[in-house]
This record gives structure tokens, sequence and C-alpha cells, in this order.
């Protein structure tokens, strides 16, 4: 499958961060999205209204899908407890209680996957944050799928923990309802949305804040997909679903140190002199193996830098590449 089109697509999550981008991608495409979520800000839920993307509110904590149609082609399931970022975009967790986690992301998956069991198949997005945190001497070493799981970030447990139960029961919905199922663990999203990663980057540095580059004891690295690779990646992802499921680590190969990505940054937005300071949350990536979403989907297109660059693009069109 080289491009979705024409199709009737079911998006949970449709007013986060990657489902509004992903929303505005399937409708330019001509295909008829049902975007769900709970919509608790008016202007994301009238953002997707004006792309043309049918909105309803449903909670995926005690789902009411009443008010759907019955069959879609493909389900993409982006919803789900999170951890949120701070005013300024940057990530800090935000820890909830281990049984709405999982009521949310583990049995609401199951009621989805239930629900919607005719549909062509079902792509279900977990997360890279379901690796266990690393030890400082082998943050550098890539982690393949079927490594060694656990929170990655003492103060949010519940939230990997609760992917991890999402792909339990994905597994299990694929298999017992005989749906084609594909679980994506996506890594960090690079995207022009306002409250998104590197918005908040962005936004950090030109207000020069003290930046969180490095972590005490290893360096802070991370692996960066942006919108446009995500959603190429989508039709290759749900043309592999199974009732046994693959599992890939969805993110870009490369690894790359924050001070570099922000140093870029403030080259291209006039802030040279960028103040690196120890993460203050601790966060500290699990490097994933990306070898095996190449070999069954593909590579991501852009690079690191080409990713950054179509975000400030976008967000301060008046700063010109270097």
């Amino acid at each position: 499958m080289d491009k979705l089109q024409g199709k009737r697509i079911l998006l949970t999550g449709a007013s986060g961060k990657v489902g509004i981008p992903m929303s505005e991608r399937l409708v330019r495409d001509d295909n008829e999205v049902w975007g769900i979520a709970r919509f608790t800000d008016p202007a994301r839920r009238q953002r997707l209204d004006d792309m043309g993307v049918h909105t309803r509110a449903v909670d995926l904590l005690e789902p009411d899908f009443s008010q759907l149609p019955d069959n879609f082609d493909h389900v993409i399931h982006l919803g789900g407890d999170v951890c949120q970022g701070d005013e300024t975009g940057i990530f800090m967790p935000n820890g909830k209680s281990f049984m709405l986690a999982n009521q949310v992301n583990g049995i609401g998956t199951g009621k989805l996957m239930s629900r919607f069991r005719n549909a062509e198949s079902c792509l279900v997005v977990s997360t890279t944050g379901v690796f266990k945190q690393r030890d400082a001497d082998k943050y550098d070493q890539p982690e393949v799928e079927d490594g060694l799981l656990g929170p990655f970030h003492d103060d949010a447990p519940q939230y990997s923990a609760s992917k991890n139960a999402q792909e339990v029961i994905a597994r299990f919905c694929a298999e017992e309802f005989g749906l084609p199922t594909m679980i994506a663990r996506l890594g960090c999203q690079v995207s022009s949305i306002e409250n998104g990663l590197v918005a908040g980057y962005i936004g950090a540095i030109n207000a020069g804040m003290p930046f969180p580059g490095f972590h005490t004891d290893r360096p802070c690295v991370y692996q960066y997909i942006h919108d446009d690779d995500i959603y190429d990646h989508v039709p290759g992802l749900l043309s592999i679903a199974s009732t046994k499921p693959e599992t890939l680590n969805w993110t870009g190969a490369e690894v790359v140190d924050i001070r570099d990505v922000a140093n870029h940054i403030g080259k291209r937005i006039g802030r040279d002199n960028i103040e690196f300071v120890a993460d203050p949350w601790g966060l500290m990536c699990t490097i994933s193996d990306t070898s095996k979403l190449i070999e069954l989907v593909g590579p991501c297109k852009l690079d690191w830098k080409e990713s950054m660059d179509r975000v400030v693009d976008e967000l301060m069109p008046e700063c010109p590449r270097i």
C-alpha cells in the first residue's frame, strides 16, 4: 500500500500533537476521516472541523461509540493517557494512577478494537517509552523490539506500564477478533504543532532560557521522526498488519545529541549563545534499533537537520536557512 486515498478512517486522539497533522494529511489525500478525542480544547475540535474531519467526543475511559459509523477501512489508534509537557512544550512527567492509565491505554484499546473488529486493519501506536531506562554506561546501545521493558522515567512508571498493557491487549484482540493489527512504538515527533517538542525547543531558545542539554552522567541523545515521515510510513505499517501483529520501533535511525539540535535551531533564529544546563527532569531516552522498521517499511526520508529546518521554516519563516 503506497498511499491512503479514498478510505474511511477512524483516528483516535485526533486533537493531539500527532493527531492534528495526521488528520490534515489524511483529509488532503481525499480520505473520509472520523476523529475522536475528549476535545477538552474547543479550538482544537474547531480546527479539525474546519479541515473536514468528522469529529465526535469519545472518552476511552468509558467509550461511547454510538455516534460513529459501524464500518471503517482502517483504524489508527493514537489516543490515550499520556505524559504532558509544561507550558513551554518541554517534557515534564505528569503522573496519574496506574489504574486510570491502564483503564484508558489498555482496556480502552481493547474496547476500541472489539467495536471496530471488522476494519481491514488497525494501527496501534505505542511508544518507545516502553523500554526500561538504560544505565549510563549503556545509554548508546540500541534496544531491539523484544528488549527489556520497564519505566523510562521514575516519575512516570504508570505510562510505560499502561502502554505495555496496551500492546498485550492489542495482540490478544488482533487474534481473538481476527483484526489485522500493527503495533508501532513512536519516537520523538518533529512537528510544527504549537505545543510540540520542537516548538518548545524553539520557544525556549528564542526566549534565551537555559536549555536542558545534558545529564550529569551521560549525553542527552534522541532519535527524531518528522510528521512527514510519520505519515509516509502509515500505509506501509497498515499493509503488514496481521492477526499476529509485528511490533516495530517507529522513529529515525540517527542518534542526535540535543545540544547539536539546539545549536542548529539557535543559528537559524539568531540565538547563538545558548546556555546549556543539566536536564532538571532527568529524561533519558532509550535508543531504539530501527533495522526492522527499515526492512519492513522503509527508512525515514528526512534527516534530523531537514526535519528541524522544516519546523523553523513554518513557525519562524522570517529566519532564512543557513
